[in-house]
């Protein structure tokens, strides 16, 4: 931050005008988050917070987490691309799995809050290390709250492996999951078939994902064939699949442009790259 600490402070203390606040790209590290944490548990205009492209490291990430716990008004969080590791994570799930405290106001610069001070709905962590122990933390998070608010988790590029994929498969089974778009692109995640056929297997009755994206992840034609049959024979809620850049035969391509053309609710597909 090119006016340090001290500055970052001031301008969150002073600025009322808006509900967004935008840091990324501004080489931020521990310090600031120190003191970026202090301004924003009490802070009462802030709802959107984009820390993405910096150096917050797990250390830093800990610091914010414990504002996150203070202030519900902030509904979403853009943690992309800050060296964040599992322990980052397992911070970021205590945040998920803790009861939020409704403020007692929920009037900001005269206007209703949008996420009405339920915490946080969307979280964004591509591009980090969280590994498939990181992933699971946040699964075990959000099946354990069952307020938890979060409809939109992008995790593309952060190691979710095999057992990540399958941590998320089981989310998505839960009774307790309200994540509407997912975002698992590659070419980090690997997931490889397996991991799409636990994805599968867990979105055949759940009825709150609308978006999937699975891009760049090694997923083989037995993989792709387990989302058509997944689309085919249960599934009617997903509105948007990407299976960009991954092994899709002719015949499973085909049954994909079928289900495109027979279920309303179907109407994004990408197969980009996929040789069909």
């Amino acid at each position: 931050f090119s006016n340090g600490p001290l500055q970052l402070s001031g301008n969150l203390r002073t600025q009322t005008n808006k509900y967004e606040l935008c840091l990324s790209k501004q080489n931020l590290g521990v310090a600031d988050a120190y003191v970026l944490a202090k301004a924003l548990a009490t802070n009462t205009w802030v709802q959107k917070v984009d820390l993405s492209d910096n150096n917050l490291e797990d250390d830093g990430i800990v610091l914010i987490c414990r504002a996150l716990m203070l202030n519900p008004r902030i509904w979403s969080i853009n943690l992309k691309n800050n060296n964040l590791s599992v322990r980052a994570a397992k911070a970021i799930a205590a945040v998920l799995r803790a009861p939020v405290v409704v403020p007692k106001s929920g009037l900001i610069w005269g206007g209703k809050m949008k996420g009405g001070g339920k915490g946080l709905e969307a979280m964004l962590l591509d591009g980090n290390d969280l590994g498939s122990l990181g992933t699971a933390a946040l699964c075990s998070a959000l099946k354990a709250n069952p307020s938890n608010a979060l409809t939109k988790l992008s995790l593309a590029s952060s190691r979710v492996g095999t057992a990540g994929a399958e941590a998320l498969g089981l989310l998505l089974m839960s009774n307790q999951c309200r994540v509407r778009e997912l975002n698992v692109n590659g070419p980090r995640n690997d997931i490889g078939a397996a991991g799409a056929m636990a994805l599968s297997c867990g979105l055949q009755n759940n009825t709150s994902l609308v978006a999937l994206e699975v891009s760049r992840n090694n997923i083989s034609s037995e993989g792709t064939i387990a989302f058509v049959d997944m689309l085919e024979n249960h599934n009617k809620t997903i509105k948007s699949l990407s299976l960009a850049h991954n092994m899709v035969k002719d015949d499973a391509g085909a049954r994909l442009f079928k289900v495109l053309l027979n279920q309303s609710e179907f109407n994004e597909l990408s197969l980009v790259h996929c040789d069909v």
